[in-house]
Parts: structure tokens; sequence; C-alpha cells
């Protein structure tokens, strides 16, 4: 009986140890394949962050070549080449395809761009929230309209309807209107009105609207002839068409400097078509007088303070400009004053088993210094 007591302590004690050993295996082996996961997992992210730098390394360039469009570009970049944001080559970028942009920023994984004010909003460039995979995507909450009466007056209409993606209406057009615009104006946050051509009672019935759009923080542009009938009112001025339309009667000249105008002092402007405005109940430190006729100094293009919003008129956008292009120095105008908002970048679908980086990169944009946002994920 002892002998066999023995034994069985014997076996006992061997599979005890076995069982120890198996044990401690089983923990090294753990220990090793969970340092191999952190290892990867560690390696994985650093590719992704690389990834998400070297996006936003080339796009603070200007690219190749430096004005590409789509149809010529060989290196993708977003800016000047001094940091400042190409509100062009970004609609081109937001254009071209996914699998093109992302073939030629050589990027192994996906991405998304888009930019933020110092607030953290996302704001629209060039009337895009942003850029990259549609797994990811922002939209404008805020929208912009464009009026007009004439097809020979409607210069502006392809920079609204392109770049700020805006709600189109045309004199007469059914559904489209001038009521119809007024019925949804609480859906805008800027409007267009390129030589809107009001009736007296338009202008009675809609002006009220057309201000208290404007007054509550909102951006009112009015181009050309405002009103067939001369000294209508809207928003603290009246507007009126020069009686004769000759070339000394359209020719004015710029003011130097100014918010939102680029314009150097002396420049000349001659108009397609004079109409001017005349300040009636707008303090002398709200009005900023741009442009005025030569002749006789009347005021071709102004802006002033609204109550909480602001209120343009420009004679014409159609004319010739001694310094360049009269409709684009007005469209520049209109991205300095009109900032569209979007939604907040939605990544709901990327679920929570992704790998995902962040990069930022300060530009300026319209004289405001932006982040422009990169997330890169595989």
């Amino acid at each position: 009986m002892k002998f066999s007591s023995t034994r069985k302590a014997q076996a006992w004690y061997a599979d005890f140890i076995i069982g120890i050993f198996i044990f401690f295996s089983a923990i090294t082996f753990y220990y090793l394949y969970t340092q191999n996961l952190a290892s990867e997992s560690q390696t994985k992210f650093n590719d992704v962050v690389r990834d998400a730098e070297d996006i936003s390394s080339a796009l603070i360039l200007q690219g190749n070549p430096d004005n590409w469009r789509n149809e010529t570009v060989v290196i993708i970049g977003l800016t000047d080449g001094n940091y400042r944001i190409d509100s062009s080559k970004w609609q081109e970028f937001a254009n071209m395809g996914y699998a093109n942009a992302k073939s030629l920023l050589g990027s192994v994984h996906d991405f998304y761009v888009f930019f933020q004010d110092n607030g953290g909003n996302v704001i629209a460039v060039g009337g895009y929230c942003g850029a990259g995979s549609s797994l990811v995507f922002s939209n404008l909450t805020s929208k912009a309209a464009y009026y007009y009466s004439q097809d020979s007056n409607s210069a502006l209409k392809e920079f609204m309807e392109k770049e700020l993606k805006a709600d189109i209406y045309k004199q007469g057009l059914p559904g489209k209107g001038l009521s119809d615009l007024i019925a949804g104006i609480g859906s805008y946050s800027f409007i267009a009105m390129e030589h809107p051509l009001m009736t007296s009672g338009e202008v009675d019935s809609y002006g009220p609207d057309l201000e208290s759009f404007a007054a509550a923080g909102n951006v009112l542009l009015l181009t050309g002839t405002v009103s067939d009938t001369d000294g209508k009112e809207i928003a603290g001025a009246s507007y009126y068409k020069k009686a004769s339309q000759a070339e000394e009667e359209r020719n004015a000249s710029t003011a130097a400097g100014g918010l939102y105008f680029d314009y150097s002092e002396s420049e000349i402007i001659v108009f397609d078509s004079a109409n001017y405005a005349v300040n009636l109940t707008i303090p002398e430190g709200d009005l900023s007088i741009v442009s005025e006729f030569s002749k006789d100094n009347k005021t071709a293009i102004s802006w002033w303070d609204y109550q909480n919003g602001k209120v343009f008129f420009t004679s014409d956008i159609q004319g010739t400009y001694s310094g360049g292009d009269l409709a684009e120095s007005i469209e520049n105008a209109v991205r300095k004053a009109v900032e569209l908002e979007c939604s907040p970048v939605n990544i709901s679908s990327l679920g929570s088993t992704r790998t995902m980086a962040k990069s930022e990169r300060f530009v300026n944009y319209n004289q405001d210094i932006i982040r422009m946002e990169v997330y890169a994920w595989s």
C-alpha cells in the first residue's frame, strides 16, 4: 500500500509540473501574441498618420501645373503657393473623382478633407463642405439664392450656381419667380439680385421682406437696375438708373483698399449700365463707398451695415475694369462677405474598428486664417 501511494504521489506531482508548464507556456504565448498585436497596431497607426500628413503636405502646395485643372493636373495642390486657398482648385479637387484623387496623391488609405474656422465650424469653400471618401460627409446648412430678370443680364449666374450652389429664380418663371423667392426667403443667408427690374408695386410689397432678411444678419447684393421706377427705397438707400447711358456717364473710378474689394486708388471701371444708389438713412460710419462715377460723383459701388447684416450695391456686374475682370472682382468680394456654413463632419459609417488619424494645416482663405483638416483611415 505504501508503495502504491508513493507511485500515485509521483504521478500527481508529474501531472502538476506538466500543468504548471502548460499554464505558463499559455501565459507566455498570450503575452507574446498581444505584444505582437500591439506592435502591429502601432505600426498600422503610424502608417495612417504618415499618410494623413503626406496628403496635407501635398495639398498646401500649388500643384503642377500652377493653375491646374482636372484636364491638366499632374500634381494636386490647393493653394497659390503661399498658403492661400485657391477656391477654383478646391472645386476641381472636389469634382475630379475620388479614385483619381487618391491615385494622384499616392494615398494607400481612405481620406476626407475639409476646412474649419477659428470657432471649429466646418465652412464651405467654393460651395463644397469637403472632398474625399463618400463614407464621410458634411452638408451645407446655409443656402444662397440668385434672382435675375433677363438672360442678357445674368453675368453672376454661373458663379452663384456653380460655386455657391444657389437656388435660381427668374422674373416670370413659374414656381421660381420673385414671389417664390420671397416666400422661401427664410431658407437663405445670401441673396444676389442682378438687374431685378422690380416694379414699383413689387418694391412696395417685397422691399420690407428684403430689409428684414438683411437686418436678421444676412447678406443682400443688389446690382444693376433695381427697379423700373427711379427712387424706390430698399434697406436705407434709393436706387436710380441714369437717364443717359453714354460712356462718360458709365465711367467710374475706385477708392483704395476696403474690407471686401481689392481695388487700388483711381482704377477705372466702365460699367455696361450706369445705375447709382443714394444713401438715405445709413449712418456715415456704416457706409463704405467703393467706387463713384467720374462725371457726377454718384455712388457706383458701395456696401453698408444694415442692423445685423450687410447690403451691397453695384452699378453692374458687366463692364471693363483697368485692374482686371470686373465680374471676378465682385465675385471675390462676395466670397469674402459670405461664409456658407456646413454640418459637422459625419464619420459614423466608419464604425469603431477603424484605425484613424488626423492632420491639420493652417491656411489663408479670404484673408482669414482657417484650418485644413485631413482625416485618413484604414
